[in-house]
């Protein structure tokens, strides 16, 4: 869920040996840097979304984070395009983060349900290819 301009994790569930330092439960991580944040910033108008790129700190986290407005919103409207966010190491060096929005029955955003790995155990296109799919089955179970 999305407060104060900040994604707030309000369940996880830990699978696999991968220990991200950067992601509890609770914690109040950045929305342009984020999957789910992607996520929640493409359900906006456009102009909307950039006015709250405008207003917020875009830290650079890691080498690879993007920053700029301009680039940021190019990245927003492919995920607004296919329905889905990617973040590659962005938020954190080796992480790979997939996830989908979470909507009301009138289609409002609401949360994201996301899976994510590590560049030493997989690619970002394995990720999206091998678990997309269930990750929208688990949306339309929650949406539903």
């Amino acid at each position: 869920m999305v407060d104060e301009d900040e994604l707030v994790y309000i369940a996880r569930s830990r699978h696999t040996p991968f220990n991200s330092t950067s992601v509890r439960l609770g914690e109040r991580v950045p929305i342009f840097c984020t999957a789910g944040g992607r996520l929640w910033l493409a359900s906006l108008p456009e102009a909307e979304c950039e006015t709250v790129l405008q207003r917020i700190t875009r830290e650079q986290r890691t080498p690879y984070t993007v920053t700029d407005i301009a680039s940021l919103m190019e990245k927003i409207a492919q995920v607004r395009r296919q329905g889905y966010a990617t973040i590659e190491q962005e938020f954190e060096i080796g992480m790979l983060v997939l996830a989908v929005p979470l909507t009301d029955r009138e289609g409002t955003w609401w949360g994201a349900l996301s899976l994510t790995s590590h560049q030493s155990r997989t690619s970002l296109e394995a990720l999206c290819r091998d678990h997309l799919d269930l990750l929208y089955s688990a949306q339309a179970m929650l949406v539903g």
